[in-house]
């Protein structure tokens, strides 16, 4: 079992408004990305910041388009206003699965094929930290944690994320180069989702 955390517990400060929420396509930015998780891994946590998030409706209607069986599921983290860090551990909390792939919700431009080579890589790799990087920007991403580092993830806190984990295990961190400029492009102010709407917009071709 290969799945995907998804983290949108955070205040979205910056943005000055619910950026999850914003248009994007024919959808919003956060249900763009977490249908394209759904579309590649074999389960999704969405890691929220409260049990009434207005997220939650929307993802209800996602659901719904999905098989029956798929395990997608919600996550509270009562303490994300303490920072990222207790988002992934209320995300990595009893997962059973094989490899774990730690994601932003707010990165609707993420593409198919890098989720696709991205759990392929997991399905060989089964005890490296797999880090995609891209050539301008460096590291985005997804990031993927294999099983035996679950616990360690549980008990991240703060503000810094897995940051520490990722210096304390560099010996065994698998990076692989993608050109996808979705693996940088969060989205932090109205400039870059407006950035985000362009470009999504030129990526998609008309039909000949």
């Amino acid at each position: 079992m290969i799945g995907a955390v998804i983290l949108a517990a955070g205040a979205a400060r910056r943005f000055g408004a619910d950026k999850r929420l914003q248009p994007f396509g024919s959808s919003t930015v956060a249900v763009t990305t977490i249908s394209k998780y759904c579309e590649i891994f074999d389960a999704v946590r969405l890691v929220v910041r409260k049990k009434d998030d207005p997220i939650l409706h929307l993802v209800q209607e996602l659901a719904q388009q999905l098989p029956q069986d798929f395990p997608l599921e919600t996550i509270v983290a009562e303490d994300a206003h303490l920072g990222m860090g207790h988002s992934l551990s209320a995300g990595f909390q009893c997962l059973t699965w094989s490899y774990a792939f730690v994601a932003l919700a707010d990165m609707p431009l993420i593409q198919a094929d890098t989720l696709r080579a991205l759990k392929a890589l997991a399905m060989t790799q089964g005890s490296q930290i797999i880090r995609p990087r891209h050539s301008r920007g460096g590291f985005g991403h997804p990031i993927g944690f294999p099983a035996d580092l679950f616990t360690e993830v549980e008990r991240c806190t703060g503000d810094q994320g897995a940051r520490q984990l990722l210096r304390d295990h560099a010996n065994s961190i698998l990076e692989c180069q993608i050109e996808d400029e979705g693996l940088l492009a969060d989205i932090d102010t109205p400039a870059a989702l407006e950035a985000a709407v362009t470009a999504s917009k030129a990526s998609v071709r008309p039909n000949d």
